[in-house]
């Protein structure tokens, strides 16, 4: 166990300090739910000849969390192209560490960087909109959050697993990104989809991530929103086996074995 926490650390310190090196990247990420939520508010009002700030603030964490979800689910696949291409993973797999530890301390790396992106973006909009009075509501909104990250993290397991065996994630990213933006309720309401892609909605934790910090936010937390937590921790689960399940597979077909 001491092992496995020494190579923890090891790997989640590297990954901090290329954070500290890409400081405009994250400058730049944290615009873009500006930018976005400001340019459909803005057509909004345009068409409905209203303006409302809490559309706005509706928004904005829409898109935050959005921009949280992408880049939870693009950097595993990266990830592993990346280490197909220079070696490191086949490094990986044949070394000491173990696979599942890399990708535990690379998916905590990405936690941070969307946490810290949420709270920034977050705190300007629920000051800009409703003041100090909720400030411990968003406080709490962000514990939410990280409940929900673990079945988020679930399904960065099946993508890295699926990219480890195809190679370019591409072709994996896109359609998982596009069911995700247009069926979780992220900038509309998802009652306004057909009846079968909110049940797909329904299915995903994206959906129930962006509710209830918006509950929390502007109400309270509110228990009744939590209870598909427990179910959507199977993702986390599933995601853990399918990547372990595809890694052998890849394993098995390169002859490298080593952990």
């Amino acid at each position: 166990m001491k092992k496995y926490i020494n190579q923890f650390i090891a790997i989640f310190s590297v990954e901090i300090k290329s954070l500290m090196r890409q400081a405009g990247q994250f400058g730049f990420v944290i615009f873009l739910p500006f930018l976005f939520s400001f340019f459909t508010f803005g057509i909004g009002a345009g068409i409905s000849g209203s303006i409302s700030l809490e559309i706005w603030f509706y928004q904005l964490i829409g898109f935050t969390v959005l921009t949280l979800a992408l880049i939870f689910t693009e950097s595993s696949a990266w990830y592993v192209r990346e280490g197909l291409l220079t070696g490191r993973l086949e490094y990986l797999l044949a070394s000491p560490t173990h696979p599942l530890v890399v990708v535990t301390a690379t998916a905590l790396y990405n936690a941070i960087f969307a946490l810290l992106m949420f709270f920034i973006i977050g705190f300007i909009g629920t000051i800009a909109v409703y003041g100090i009075a909720k400030i411990l509501n968003f406080i709490l909104s962000i514990f939410i959050l990280v409940l929900f990250l673990l079945p988020m993290l679930g399904i960065n397991l099946i993508v890295a697993g699926l990219t480890i065996i195809a190679k370019e994630p591409q072709g994996i990213i896109q359609p998982i990104n596009s069911i995700i933006s247009a069926v979780s309720g992220f900038v509309y309401p998802i009652t306004l989809l057909p009846l079968f892609l909110q049940i797909l909605g329904k299915s995903l934790p994206y959906y129930y991530a962006v509710e209830n910090v918006r509950i929390t936010i502007t109400e309270f937390v509110n228990l009744l929103y939590l209870y598909p937590l427990p179910l959507l921790l199977l993702y986390f689960l599933s995601g853990i086996v399918i990547y372990r399940f595809l890694e052998n597979i890849f394993i098995r077909k390169r002859g490298t074995y080593g952990w």
